[in-house]
């Protein structure tokens, strides 16, 4: 798919005044979305579902997983999702589920990222610093630097994965570097959420 890949622009030539307004209108009224969703408080409907998705049983654990997707794309803490499977199912069953649903949230927000700049070379024009670390990301440290940011367990998750898509750095290393880093963070509140269930 052409978002996917590491090259051209999708409709506008890069650094056009056209492609940059598309981005930044697409970045206002991606803020101002993820702002509505937020006021909603999304987290606070998750626990109240919590009886529900346990009686489902391995259904609801899927159900959950299913849920990474929309979550990362609406700016929904990840860490909430995999807390409540860790409370519900134990560790290893929901890190088994939050860390492939950690990384395919984020992949999403990443190709929406990408479509919405447009070009993929998109931050990596200029000379200032995010132009320099847009432009590390295409060599070999790119892998590296994903997997480092993913490393905290509080992170900018949510806006490193849409900023990401409008980088030069590949799909298929971003997706693994996301795959690896996230795994510590997913884990250990993986693990946190079965504490308290277990109390």
């Amino acid at each position: 798919m052409p978002f996917l890949s590491g090259g051209r622009s999708l409709a506008l030539a890069p650094g056009t005044p056209g492609a940059r307004t598309r981005f930044w209108r697409g970045l206002l009224l991606l803020a101002l979305f993820l702002t509505a969703v937020q006021l909603l408080h999304p987290q606070d409907v998750l626990p109240g579902m919590a009886e529900r998705v346990r009686d489902a049983g391995w259904v609801g654990l899927g159900v959950l997983g299913l849920l990474y997707v929309p979550a990362a794309l609406t700016a929904v803490p990840l860490a909430v999702l995999t807390f409540t499977a860790g409370w519900l199912f134990g560790p290893v069953a929901a890190s088994l589920v939050a860390v492939p649903g950690c990384t395919a949230g984020a992949c999403a927000a990443f190709g929406v990222g990408r479509l919405m700049a447009g070009d993929p070379r998109f931050l990596a024009r200029g000379e200032g610093r995010v132009a320099r670390l847009a432009r590390a990301l295409e060599t070999r440290r790119g892998f590296w630097a994903v997997v480092l940011l993913r490393l905290p367990p509080v992170s900018p998750f949510a806006v490193l994965n849409f900023a990401f898509g409008a980088t030069p750095i590949r799909f298929s290393t971003y997706a693994l570097a996301t795959l690896l880093g996230s795994i510590p963070a997913t884990v250990g509140f993986a693990i946190a959420g079965a504490m308290l269930g277990s109390r």
